[in-house]
């Protein structure tokens, strides 16, 4: 191993951002690039499980979510498959005083944009 770099806070794979994502950089001293760029061990893809139920219930999202998770497994195609979900992840929800917001010259996006810049991060540009 020649050297190692973290990212917290960032997906390079996805480019994705959000608190709960992290990178560990390793930089080998032999490795050689794929034969063909754009394909090599980090190649695949990224899938969202949306719930349109409605009724919000982490714990059932989180075992269809884990169904999904081994019936990809069980398929010959692909090599590997895992997912961040954690129905025991902190949860809140928010109720933004329109009125009282409006009032002190705050909208609706620029709050949430704030929050989310502290709680998680922001994407800048790549």
């Amino acid at each position: 191993m020649e050297s190692i770099a973290t990212l917290a806070g960032k997906n390079v794979l996805s480019v994705g951002t959000g608190a709960t994502y992290g990178t560990c950089l390793v930089n080998l001293k032999l490795f050689p690039p794929p034969s063909v760029p754009g394909y090599g061990n980090a190649s695949g893809f990224e899938l969202r499980l949306l719930d349109k139920t409605g009724r919000g219930d982490f714990g059932e999202m989180e075992r269809i979510v884990g169904t999904f998770i081994q019936d990809l497994k069980a398929r010959p195609e692909i090599a590997g498959a895992f997912t961040i979900f954690n129905a025991s992840f902190p949860q809140y929800t928010l109720a933004l005083d329109m009125e009282r917001a409006a009032q002190k010259g705050v909208t609706a996006e620029n709050a949430l944009a704030t929050l989310q810049t502290m709680l998680g991060s922001e994407y800048a540009t790549r």
